[in-house]
């Protein structure tokens, strides 16, 4: 299903995270170093071009089609957990819970890990803006 999203639009690389899609947000996070790299070759063939394209493709990508697609890609990654553990644990339904919980809901140390993270990267560069002076 194709849904506006907004958690996504604002934060989507950290929502993939926090909803355990792993895989897609490596995808997520490389596709813009790809398309600079197409970008720069854009550029060499038709100067003036390679920006444009580059500001066009990351937005598309990450402020639009991320967004409206994200619903019905966790929605299908959970149907697919849910199929996956029925035809593994057939009959079992304990076992089948415990895979699901395993595999579904959220990171819940995700938010923790990044807050941290980027006041100790404030901190740190706060403190080397201090040294330079």
């Amino acid at each position: 299903p194709i849904s506006w999203h907004w958690p996504v639009f604002v934060v989507g690389l950290f929502w993939l995270l926090y909803r355990k899609q792993y895989r897609l947000a490596v995808i997520v996070f490389g596709l813009p170093y790809l398309a600079a790299l197409l970008a720069a070759l854009m550029e060499s063939a038709l100067p003036g071009s390679g920006r444009p394209l580059l500001v066009l493709a990351v937005g598309a990508f990450g402020f639009l089609w991320l967004p409206l697609n994200a619903n019905g890609i966790y929605y299908r990654w959970a149907r697919n957990e849910i199929e996956r553990a029925r035809t593994e644990l057939p009959g079992q339904l304990d076992a089948q819970l415990r895979h699901l919980e395993s595999r579904g809901g959220v990171n819940g140390q995700l938010p923790s890990v990044i807050l941290i993270s980027f006041m100790v990267f404030s901190i740190l560069a706060g403190s080397l803006s201090q040294f330079g002076q």
